[in-house]
């Protein structure tokens, strides 16, 4: 039996699915790269959004109370650094 045979028969088969399996694998991590890609861009719309609802959040608040609600929504991630410090200074600069 040569590779006409069962045995060839066999081998054709399974590097038939092989390439079967790589060709769908690369379909879903195609397709798991542009749904990571959407959702990163999406947290990043959402992060910005959230950052301007925090500044309007504290507002209203005596300055020490504004540090202190802006120091907590710091700490849970909802303000990066920068919009913590630009906040902060315009806080103290009232004081």
């Amino acid at each position: 039996m040569g590779e006409s045979g069962y045995l060839g028969k066999a081998l054709r088969g399974a590097d038939k699915a092989l390439r079967a399996g790589v060709e769908t694998a690369d379909g879903v991590i195609d397709t798991a790269v542009d749904v990571g890609t959407g959702t990163v861009n999406k947290a990043v719309e959402t992060g910005k959004d959230i950052g301007g609802q925090a500044r309007r959040m504290v507002a209203g608040k005596t300055e020490i109370e504004m540090l202190e609600r802006l120091g907590n929504m710091w700490r849970e991630g909802m303000l990066t650094d920068e919009e913590f410090r630009a906040v902060k200074t315009r806080i103290l600069d009232k004081i």
